[in-house]
């Protein structure tokens, strides 16, 4: 059996909501970035409107600890 394989690049979702920290009922990082990934998302950019919003340093080095 042969097949033909298209190649395209790979998907970019610029406005995701991962919820962590604060918010993790809802969604947290593993379940996004797998969801995304299961779709064929390898970049996502999340969108600071948690509890603890990351948009400081500070909350950028917390949330890389998650």
């Amino acid at each position: 059996m042969t097949a033909e394989y298209r190649k395209i690049p790979a998907l970019v979702d610029p406005h995701v909501h991962l919820r962590d920290p604060g918010a993790t009922h809802k969604e947290d990082f593993y379940t996004g970035t797998s969801s995304a990934l299961a779709g064929g998302v390898t970049l996502i950019l999340d969108m600071p409107n948690n509890p603890i919003p990351t948009i400081t340093n500070t909350a950028l080095l917390d949330k890389e600890k998650i």
